[in-house]
């Protein structure tokens, strides 16, 4: 049976007051404090929160999609000039991916054949839906399914990359797999009809990470290789036809994503552990790190290397790279997670970030150079870690992620601790081009894992969610979507800043 996400917006309360106590003081029992609000150690603060929502995110429509049946996530997000929004994920079962609306032929509800399908969906500036499609097949596993990147070029066209299971449908198209998960590629046209699909891999599991396009129309895929413990990039024409694949190969390491300049420099980022030659020609490019590090490397459009830039991590320490962004000056962006400490610097300076974990946002120049770190620190212990990335077009920054401990998303001198539910808490930050904090939300019970930036500034956020969770980052107003079940609903979010 189709279940509709629960909604419940309730009119907004002008000039109110909140008061909170913090850390520090002793005050009476009362509720857990109202995720999102501003934290100032040792002493209580009142805020107009009227005035607050005008330095931060506006709610501008959410949508929710799942059922009780199986597991839906939005994975990746990507915005087109005219301010549409493309998601991709998977889910289980029968799903509305436009709940609430009057439905012409059920072109919105989508079943999955399997376990688990992978979905693409595009909706419009209005938060309508344009077009759901689903692919996939009969297989049983659901472990690792779906789509996990997601490009648009000039055209419309939409490509996206991730990995399946045995045999699957994507459109007219069938692919099998090599005996385990296999990486794949599809373009649809801007109607969402499916062009041509590709899959390539072996009997362990492989998958599709990255997926990006040039200003000629060519795609680029980041992708694991199980067999040879290697990150593959490739370069493919629009008609889908190979042009090269370049590889890197060391005993631990994985490639996260991937991002390519209007010139088709191609940007990679990901982990490493130990020795690894990240040259993929016949000479050698070594960096060596005993300890859980990452990276960010330059191949030009030849698959040509150009410089590697690695965040070295010191004994019992660790740091993972989740996102790659490149802002309008050429500058590349990264987010990910780390604990202990690490040194950001890839250059002979230090710049280190210590904590017992936290989640991070480090900015190169387009030479690789280190222009700044920010971490943001967990003040009890929990998890928090940076998912995913993206700038506007004045080269503000804004991350999403997760959380589980009291964090403070204020990188520089002040604080701004966000208190998360009582399981985690999704994040939306932002950043200025300095690295300088901007605003912070979150959304209690969600997990926040693909973020753009259009061209209106508008902010799109895509994830998953479970139980009831406010979509609306005004502590005064409410629009909750309530899941059905125990299991994880994904869900879309727009945000404008005022």
């Amino acid at each position: 049976m189709q279940t509709t996400p629960a909604v419940t917006a309730r009119p907004k309360k002008r000039g109110l007051f909140v008061t909170r106590w913090l850390r520090g003081l002793t005050a009476p029992a009362q509720p857990r404090a109202r995720r999102g609000m501003r934290q100032h150690r040792g002493f209580a603060s009142a805020q107009v929160l009227e005035a607050r929502s005008l330095l931060s995110a506006t709610f501008d429509g959410a949508v929710g999609f799942g059922n009780a049946e199986g597991l839906s996530i939005g994975e990746d997000v990507a915005t087109d000039s005219a301010g549409n929004s493309y998601v991709t994920g998977y889910f289980g079962g029968t799903v509305d991916f436009d709940p609430g609306a009057t439905h012409a032929g059920d072109a919105d509800i989508l079943t999955a054949r399997g376990s688990q399908d992978i979905y693409v969906a595009k909706y419009a500036s209005d938060n309508s839906l344009i077009w759901a499609r689903r692919m996939g097949g009969d297989q049983s596993t659901n472990t690792g399914y779906g789509g996990r990147s997601i490009s648009i070029d000039s055209a419309g066209n939409v490509y996206v990359g991730g990995v399946f299971a045995e045999s699957a449908d994507f459109g007219s198209a069938t692919l099998t797999s090599q005996g385990g998960h296999d990486a794949f590629l599809v373009k649809l046209d801007s109607s969402g009809d499916v062009a041509w699909a590709k899959s390539w891999g072996t009997t362990g599991a492989d998958a599709v990470s990255g997926v990006d396009v040039d200003g000629s129309g060519n795609v680029y895929t980041l992708s694991y290789r199980s067999d040879t413990k290697a990150y593959e990039v490739r370069k493919l024409r629009s008609s889908g036809s190979a042009l090269w694949t370049k590889s890197v190969t060391t005993r631990s390491n994985l490639g996260s994503d991937l991002e390519v300049s209007s010139t088709g420099n191609v940007y990679v980022t990901g982990s490493f552990t130990g020795t690894t030659d990240f040259d993929p020609s016949s000479k050698v490019k070594s960096v060596t790190s005993s300890y859980s590090s990452s990276f960010v490397m330059k191949l030009d459009t030849n698959g040509k290397f150009g410089w590697v830039s690695p965040f070295l991590s010191s004994a019992g320490s660790s740091s993972t790279v989740n996102s790659l962004e490149i802002d309008p000056s050429g500058s590349l962006v990264v987010g990910g997670s780390y604990n202990g400490t690490v040194d950001f610097n890839p250059g002979s300076g230090t710049t280190t970030l210590s904590s017992a974990g936290g989640g991070f946002v480090a900015k190169l120049n387009s030479s690789g150079s280190l222009a700044w770190a920010r971490g943001f620190v967990e003040l009890e212990p929990g998890s928090t870690y940076v998912r995913s990335v993206s700038v506007d077009n004045s080269g503000n920054v804004y991350a999403t992620g997760s959380f589980t401990g009291t964090t403070d998303f204020d990188p520089g001198s002040g604080n701004y601790s966000l208190i998360p539910g009582a399981s985690s808490s999704a994040f939306v930050v932002k950043l200025n081009s300095s690295g300088n904090f901007n605003w912070g939300e979150s959304f209690d019970g969600a997990a926040g894992r693909g973020i753009d930036v259009d061209s209106s500034g508008v902010v799109h956020v895509v994830g998953s969610y479970r139980g009831t969770v406010d979509f609306d980052p005004d502590p005064i107003g409410v629009f909750e979507l309530t899941t059905a079940g125990t299991r994880n609903y994904g869900f879309r979010l727009r945000l404008r800043q005022s």
